[in-house]
């Protein structure tokens, strides 16, 4: 996520379907507390199971992170309008 200015949040099942993992992530990397107020946003990657064995899957994950910057495939989740209009990105945040 580094290589991509991304924070790594949460990751987890979605509460209402259990075959989806969500890895929420800032961008970019959240400041330190008290660094300043540089804009920063939320994005949720939603991940559905496809079926095949679990290791193949994380694998995959995996080589899209490295592949291209998520922020270009993950719903822009949270943040402020302010902040996500700085950085480029349209709000408000889309349905996930």
């Amino acid at each position: 996520m580094a290589q991509w200015s991304c924070q790594q949040g949460w990751i987890g099942t979605h509460y209402a379907q259990r075959n989806q993992v969500e890895l929420g992530f800032i961008y970019p990397e959240r400041p330190s507390f008290g660094s300043g107020s540089s804009p920063w946003v939320q994005f949720i990657w939603s991940i559905p199971d496809n079926g095949t064995p679990p290791e193949e899957q994380a694998n995959a994950v995996l080589r899209q992170l490295a592949a291209a910057r998520p922020t270009t495939y993950a719903c822009l989740a949270g943040g402020s309008r302010e902040a996500a209009e700085a950085l480029g990105f349209t709000w408000p945040p889309g349905p996930e």
